[in-house]
């Protein structure tokens, strides 16, 4: 992918640059074989460039030292990779990140409408070829696509980790898993992933902790400036953008791996998981 990257650059400059990434994907997780934990699977040599152990996030930094600068757009053309696990790896790397929150179908993209909209307008900024992606690709009749503003990613996370300490403090495994069941999730009640929105607003309506409810109000509001569009079919409901690891609590556990990625290290949502798992 790096010597992609490479010769890209070297053959085609740019100002701005926008890399998409195809094949299957797999979230950062998906299934229980570890070589099978992210996007791009190469079925001969059981490679995949993993997400929680460090291949994407490494693949993306080569290719800002190759480029010089941000990718514009990050684009996954690939099921089930708009997941706040995964942006929070795109972070330092990309200004967008386009991908799907449910399953894509087999012919991914519309690239014929959206690299049309791009030689009509070929000033169009990242968030503006995110709407053209989404927009062509619902037009096809498939199910969901959004963009997020990576520049409003860090204020997320910091008012994401506030709800975490105020759930930290007052632990609610109930409201939890009330906001598990009644929140968006590509595989629905066997979902181990949810909308972040749905979750959150789910928590205010829920719970009777004001500091809870007042910091998943602040958390949304941040979110809903990080979202800057969002495509989803008519038989779509609840998917707002943004997927997060919210595994309900019939599940044997916490998956291990998620412990140990760097969003973990870094952030208090595993904490606050791990307490709820804790008293359930």
């Amino acid at each position: 992918m790096v010597d992609f990257v490479r010769w890209s650059a070297e053959n085609y400059p740019a100002e701005k640059y926008a890399l998409v990434v195809w094949n299957h994907g797999a979230s950062w997780y998906f299934q229980p074989e570890e070589q099978h934990k992210g996007i791009s699977v190469d079925y001969d040599t059981g490679n995949i460039i993993s997400i929680s152990n460090g291949d994407f996030a490494t693949m993306l930094e080569e290719s800002n030292e190759i480029l010089g600068q941000k990718l514009e757009v990050l684009g996954m053309d690939a099921c089930i990779m708009q997941s706040w696990e995964i942006a929070y790896e795109a972070m330092p790397y990309a200004n967008y990140v386009v991908a799907s929150q449910d399953y894509e179908g087999y012919d991914g993209w519309n690239y014929e409408g959206t690299m049309a909209d791009l030689v009509a307008n070929p000033l169009m900024r990242g968030e503006e070829l995110g709407a053209s992606v989404g927009q062509r690709f619902i037009e096809t009749g498939d199910r969901t696509q959004s963009t997020l503003d990576m520049s409003q990613f860090a204020a997320l996370n910091s008012k994401m980790d506030a709800f975490a300490e105020a759930f930290l403090s007052e632990t609610d495994t109930m409201v939890y898993q009330q906001a598990v069941e009644r929140s968006y999730s590509y595989d629905g009640e066997w979902g181990v992933d949810h909308d972040l929105r749905g979750f959150l607003s789910t928590v205010v309506l829920r719970s009777d902790k004001e500091q809870i409810q007042q910091t998943a109000q602040a958390a949304i509001a941040v979110l809903d400036s990080v979202v800057t569009s969002n495509y989803t079919h008519d038989d779509i409901s609840g998917a707002n953008g943004l997927s997060i690891y919210t595994p309900p609590l019939h599940v044997e556990g916490l998956d291990y791996r998620y412990l140990q990625a760097s969003w973990s290290d870094q952030t208090l949502w595993d904490d606050m998981l791990r307490r709820i798992f804790e008293h359930r």
